[in-house]
């Protein structure tokens, strides 16, 4: 081989050499920018993903709220279906009004065209009438306790005649009872307690011993409660109201002596009468006016008045006293104050709705007072507290029942005045004492069956009016203190013949120490939660049962996290076993999970309801 055949060999090496080197270049270059486009593909298509995920998280937001809207609608329609359904009810019931008004007018002709024919008769007739009433006037001025009953509403003798002197105010003493006074049987039993007939050594003059015991569980009252209610009722010195003569402190409990009336619940006289008539209703009217007039001067507001707490003073008495002041309070001038408090049907609308309470909240509930007086019915009662409350809030009541058809227009007019919604539109106490009702000379026979009315109407109060506070009446006043005010409806010993009402029905009463321990049993739910749907801006109730609840701790839970009271949140006792949390102005905030937990040193239960 030449020399020129190696140099040409070594010559296309080269070349060949370069080739190599600028394919393997043009290799790497293709493979990066593969890289470099699958890069760029990756994040575009990661870019892309996010995107299509986030469109897909609101459309299925979307849909959930539409799916909630719809659900809502639902509900909604439901209601609209029932207002319609009820408008469509009263609407017939109107189309037969007219046309028995229209009946009655033509019967109205036709008796005035028959009056024309036969004057000479009804005059006859009426001359009979007027004897007969001479009679019976003659027959009720041989009645001396109905007769001095008569003169002493009736007379324009001043108010201060009903006034009492004042009592040294009573101080909680230290001292043992059985020093002073000798303690009697048992005369009336609360879940709580007792209350005991008492006689004081000294003036041998009886009087009813209620025991409170001290706790700041629902339980018991505490101090704080106490005292409050003997500060008010230090204050209060008149014949229609029920006066605390003194107190003791027992440790765990303390002693409240007070005055021992024992006619029993008005309620109770008028169910057991043969008849009623609207003249006895007004005497009954007028006197609990009285007692709320004094009440009212010295700025204190009852907050539970209910037939429960009008009381006779004895058997043989047509007095009446008022009883029950441990809701009551003081109100401060300049001070907004508001208190949940009370029995639901007594209660007004704006103590339902949390509004600010004034003397006039008294007032409606002596509106719904007398109209069961008169009737026998409650206005308001609905089959559970929801369903009550809803009834005072939307003011739902009338006149159609049958029974209104002999009362006067005077009566009516008198219930219509103060069962107003518009709390500053009601009568007052004064008003409400002149009244044209209050000054009726007619009496108007009610027939036999009104007493049988009111008795069932008093058997079917006892079995199912809790009420809302005391534990309602732990809402807090303007300062937003928590009054825990439990609560029990006193229950009178059957056996005994003497009805010691000067107890508060609302309010926590106790056993003596040496009575206290009593076997312990789990509890046992008699009701539990249900499913109730919130709408917002209602007031929604959730209500357990139970049974063997002495001693019990109960907590309620929202979510699995207890629930607080608060400005719209409120923790009930209405006592014999039945408790709820109340819900006022609900907001969508409200929906969860509840559920209530009792537990006691026998065993623990719960049970859950769901809000939507």
């Amino acid at each position: 081989m030449g020399l020129s055949e190696l140099e040409d060999l070594q010559q296309r090496y080269a070349c060949l050499e370069q080739l190599y080197n600028e394919a393997v270049r043009a290799r790497d270059e293709a493979i990066e920018e593969r890289d470099k486009a699958t890069v760029l593909i990756a994040l575009q298509l990661q870019n892309e993903t996010e995107e299509l995920n986030k469109q897909i998280d609101t459309l299925q937001s979307q849909g959930k709220k539409l799916y909630e809207e719809n659900e809502d609608l639902k509900i909604r329609l439901g209601y609209a279906k029932d207002d319609l359904n009820k408008l469509q009810q009263r609407h017939i019931s109107l189309q037969i009004e007219q046309e028995q008004c229209l009946q009655e007018k033509d019967d109205a002709l036709a008796l005035v065209r028959e009056f024309e024919n036969n004057k000479e008769k009804d005059e006859s007739v009426v001359k009979e009438g007027d004897k007969q009433d001479d009679e019976k006037m003659a027959s009720e001025q041989t009645d001396p306790a109905y007769s001095n009953f008569r003169d002493e509403i009736f007379t324009s003798a001043s108010e201060k005649d009903l006034e009492l002197e004042p009592r040294p105010p009573v101080t909680v003493k230290k001292s043992r009872l059985e020093d002073v006074f000798d303690v009697h049987d048992e005369i009336g039993k609360g879940k709580f307690g007792v209350v005991k007939k008492v006689t004081e050594r000294s003036s041998q003059t009886v009087f009813a011993a209620k025991y409170i015991r001290l706790s700041s569980s629902s339980s018991g009252s505490s101090r704080d409660d106490i005292m409050r209610e003997i500060n008010i009722m230090n204050q209060l010195h008149h014949k229609r109201l029920v006066g605390l003569v003194d107190a003791f402190d027992m440790s765990r409990n303390i002693v409240m002596i007070m005055e021992f009336v024992s006619g029993g619940e008005l309620f109770e006289r008028v169910a057991d009468a043969d008849c009623l008539t609207e003249k006895e209703a007004s005497f009954y009217m007028y006197q609990l006016l009285q007692g709320l007039q004094y009440m009212h001067m010295k700025n204190i507001v009852h907050l539970d008045l209910k037939p429960e707490n009008i009381v006779c003073v004895s058997k043989n008495s047509w007095d009446i006293k008022l009883i029950d002041f441990g809701l009551a309070m003081e109100l401060v001038p300049g001070v907004r104050m508001t208190a949940l408090k009370g029995t639901p049907e007594f209660m007004a609308p704006e103590a339902v709705n949390f509004d600010t309470i004034t003397l006039a909240t008294d007032m409606w509930s002596v509106g719904v007072i007398a109209y069961i007086l008169l009737s026998g019915l409650s206005p308001l009662l609905g089959e559970d507290i929801n369903e009550t409350l809803a009834n005072v809030t939307a003011v739902e009541w009338d006149f159609e029942d049958e029974s209104f058809d002999v009362i006067s227009d005077e009566a009516k007019d008198f219930i219509a005045q103060l069962l107003v919604k518009n709390s500053r539109k009601r009568n007052t106490v004064k008003q409400s004492l002149e009244h044209e009702w209050m000054k009726v000379a007619e009496i108007r026979q009610r027939p036999g069956s009104r007493a049988q009315i009111v008795h069932l109407v008093i058997s079917y109060e006892h079995q199912s009016r809790p009420s809302v506070a005391p534990s309602l009446a732990t809402v807090a006043s303007t300062q937003e203190e928590d009054e825990e005010e439990a609560g029990d409806e006193i229950k009178q010993d059957t056996k005994e013949q003497e009805h010691v009402h000067n107890i508060n029905k609302e309010e926590d009463v106790v056993v003596e120490e040496n009575n206290e321990q009593k076997s312990t049993q789990p509890p046992v739910f008699t009701k539990e939660l249900s499913d109730i749907s919130i709408n917002e801006g209602e007031t929604v109730t959730l209500e357990v049962g139970l049974e063997n609840d002495a001693n019990c701790q109960l907590e309620w839970l929202k979510n699995d996290v207890p629930v607080t009271e608060g400005q719209r949140l409120s923790l009930v006792n209405h006592g014999e076993g039945r408790y709820s949390l109340a819900i006022r102005d609900t907001e969508d905030d409200d929906a969860g999970e509840y559920r209530c937990v009792v537990e006691n040193e026998a065993g623990r239960v719960a049970c859950t309801g769901n809000c939507p």
